[in-house]
This record gives C-alpha cells, sequence and structure tokens, in this order.
C-alpha cells in the first residue's frame, strides 16, 4: 500500500511537472473511494450480488476441480473457513488459502474473496493446533493484564495473517447476563461495561494494527438459546437497548472495527416480527442512526434455524437483510447461486434495490483496497513491472513461528 502511494505522488508530481496544469490532490482516504467508484462502475448487477455473500469451500489442500465447476462465474465476496478447512500443518494452510483466492479471482467478477474465520478464544478456535493456544475472553479479562492482553491478541494477528486470513469475526462485545450467559458462557469478556468496552478495544486494535480485521459480534446480543438450532427471542427493554446495549458498543466502535455483525434474534422491543438481521428497523435505526456506524454490517448465518424457523428462506432472508441495510451477507447454504441471480432479478426491477446494492459495495470494496485484498490501477501497475517469484505469496514461516512462540510465552508465563 505504501509502494502505491509513493507511486501515486510520483505520477501527480511528473503529471505537473509536464503539463503545468492544476493536479486535485486526493487523500488516500479518498482515493480508495475513487477506485471503489471505477470497479464498482465495471461490474454487472450478478457480479455485485456474489460480491455480497459469504460462504465456505470444500477441502484444505487443494482447490479441487469440482470447486472450480462449483464457482465457476460465481465469484463470492467473502469465504469463511470452518474447522474441516484446516490443514495440519500451517504452510499447508497457507498454501490452500493461497490457492483457492487465486482461483476464485479468476472466475466472475475477478475480484478477489476475503477469507475469514472464527478466532475468539477458548472453545471457539478454528486454528487449534495450528496457532498458539488462545485463552477465552473471559480468562483474559479476569487473569490479564491489558499490556499483557494486547501483547497477546497482536501476536496471534500475526499467525493469522502470515496464514492468508484477512478477518477475524471477533470479538464477542455482548455483556454477560443471565440472558445470554447459557449460551455464550466464557466467550463473554465480562459483566461490567467497563471491562468489555476496554479489553474488546484491546483486541480490534491489536488485530486491526497488524492487518487482520474484526467482526466485533453479536450486535444487540443474544439468548441463551443457540440460534443455530431454534428461535431465539431477546427479551430486551427498549430502554436497556438505548441506554446499556447501545453505550458500550458505541464505545468498542471508538476502536474502528472494520465489521459489525448483527445477531439473527428478534428483538420485539425493536420489531415484533423480523429477526434483527432483517429488520430496517434495527438496521438503519440502531446501526446507522444511533451507533452512527458507516462500516460494514455482516449477518449472522441467514440459513440458521432461527431464521427457517420464522418460514423465511434463506434467499428471502438475504434479500430482506440487503433492504435492510446489511452489507454482507453469510450463508451457509450450499445453493449460494440462486440467492445470488434471485437478488440480482429484483434488483434489475427495482432501482432502490440497485442502489443499496451500489451503496453496500463502495463500502466492500473500500475495505479490500485499504487492506491489499483488491489492488488500486497503480499497484497493478507495480505489480505487473516486477518478477513472478517477488510477489509475496510465499508463507513467511518466520513471521508466523515467531508470533506462536511469543504468544505461547505470554500464556506460559
Amino acid at each position: 500500500m505504501k509502494f502505491a502511494v509513493v507511486l501515486l505522488v510520483i505520477s501527480l508530481l511528473s503529471a505537473s511537472c509536464t503539463r503545468r496544469t492544476p493536479v486535485t490532490q486526493y487523500s488516500i482516504d479518498q482515493w480508495y473511494t475513487l477506485e471503489a467508484e471505477r470497479i464498482l462502475n465495471s461490474l454487472s448487477l450478478s457480479e455485485k450480488t456474489f460480491q455480497m455473500l459469504m460462504t465456505g469451500i470444500d477441502g484444505k489442500t487443494v482447490f479441487s476441480a469440482d470447486m472450480r465447476r462449483h464457482f465457476e462465474n460465481a465469484s463470492p465476496g467473502f469465504i469463511i473457513l470452518f474447522r474441516y478447512n484446516i490443514a495440519s500443518t500451517p504452510e499447508a494452510i497457507h498454501s490452500f488459502i493461497s490457492s483457492s483466492r487465486k482461483a476464485l479471482s479468476l472466475t466472475g467478477s475477478g475480484i478477489s474473496p476475503a477469507f475469514a474465520i472464527d478466532h475468539e478464544g477458548g472453545d471457539v478456535v478454528r486454528l487449534r493446533g495450528i496457532a498458539s493456544p488462545l485463552p477465552s475472553a473471559h480468562q483474559v479479562s479476569s487473569s490479564y493484564s491489558a499490556d499483557r492482553s494486547s501483547a497477546l491478541y497482536k501476536a496471534h494477528a500475526r499467525q493469522l495473517s502470515a496464514l492468508g486470513i484477512d478477518i477475524n469475526l471477533a470479538p464477542v462485545v455482548e455483556l454477560s447476563n443471565t440472558q445470554n450467559s447459557v449460551f455464550l458462557g466464557t466467550r463473554l469478556f465480562a459483566g461490567s461495561s467497563d471491562t468489555v468496552v476496554s479489553y474488546s478495544r484491546l483486541f480490534v486494535n491489536a488485530f486491526q494494527d497488524n492487518g487482520v480485521a474484526a467482526a466485533i459480534k453479536h450486535f444487540p446480543g443474544n439468548t441463551s438459546i443457540d440460534p443455530h438450532f431454534s428461535r431465539a427471542e431477546l427479551d430486551y427493554s427498549y430502554d436497556y437497548i438505548m441506554n446499556d446495549v447501545i453505550g458500550h458498543f458505541k464505545q468498542v466502535l471508538e476502536a474502528h472495527p472494520v465489521f459489525l455483525l448483527v445477531s439473527n434474534t428478534v428483538v420485539p422491543a425493536i420489531d415484533t416480527v423480523n429477526p434483527f438481521c432483517l429488520s430496517e428497523k434495527g438496521i438503519q435505526k440502531l446501526v446507522r442512526n444511533s451507533l452512527s456506524f458507516d462500516g460494514l454490517v455482516i449477518t449472522d448465518d441467514i440459513s440458521m434455524q432461527a431464521i427457517a424457523h420464522e418460514k423465511i428462506s434463506a434467499t428471502s432472508a438475504a434479500l430482506m437483510a440487503i433492504r435492510a441495510g446489511c452489507d454482507v451477507i453469510m450463508t451457509s447454504d450450499a445453493n449460494f447461486r440462486v440467492m445470488a441471480q434471485s437478488i440480482a432479478d429484483e434488483a434489475a426491477r427495482d432501482e432502490s434495490l440497485r442502489q443499496r446494492i451500489d451503496e453496500s459495495l463502495k463500502r466492500i470494496l473500500v475495505y479490500k483496497l485499504k487492506y491489499g485484498i483488491v489492488h488500486t490501477a497503480l499497484e497493478q501497475y507495480a505489480h505487473s513491472r516486477q518478477k513472478p517469484d517477488n510477489d509475496n505469496k510465499t508463507f513467511n514461516d518466520e513471521r508466523f513461528y515467531k508470533a506462536r512462540t511469543e504468544a505461547a510465552e505470554i500464556v506460559g508465563n
């Protein structure tokens, strides 16, 4: 990214010297926005809808021929990795992610996907046995100082980054209470707002400062019912949501996490009918207005029973979530093509939906440009001038193993 900025400055100076005409000065954020708009205008409606989906892939060693056929002309914007995708060595994991990224970027829109994983700590660690041990959120907040926690999370961020992982779907920012403690348990930092805010911000800063975007979750909360298997209804009062829930989430947002993951529980105080992630009242009124969040809103898995129990199909849920204001739709539904095409067909008839999709795509592309997942035109030119074996795609084993050792020592001490 720094190299691209240097090239940009050189090109602007060169243009001013040779043409002696006024040159528009852009900040780096403005430049990313212009680049995002350029890419956005080159995409078909179908390609845009695929970019809004987060789905899974099979395999853990090679991107198979079956996967190539499955994703032919259908490049999702995001891939979520599960335990069955994790190979036996760090080198093999990096190779699988790199080959999958390359294969997926050569189909459909040509835009590289971002790879996400759940790496909270404690029971929720997909990289168990690969990355160093990571204690649960509760253990960290109750036993580790702020400095020690920050160092631990930074070391884990470097491990994920070295493996090629772009997004950590963590941390859980909910307050521990009688409504959620059975389901979430040690995934929660604490019942104290100050503690949750402090450790959540440490977590977000540590990961994002080391190249891995964070997704704080699950706004506005969960119950003690696992939404994977049943309908969940969150009995928070409107006053509690506006004063306590909004308050501590808003403080965590001061760390500027890239993503806010919203729950698929029904919250009657906000919307008596729709699960929160499908509710325009929830996303627009609370997330966009009360929280003033302008980042990427990602749904929890819309294929969970919490959604199906409402007699809402995954495709209908995806449409509802986009209309409500969500940017990224997480789905474990293997038939994601039908979902994407249905959204595109509906958008072809509905200008307001097309505008809503473009709004999300611009956010997605700006994120990918900032984190180097997608390259600007200048970066593409610079890369084209490099030798093929000098493209920084090899596994940085020194960085990974050094970070793993550091994290293990922090836990051991």
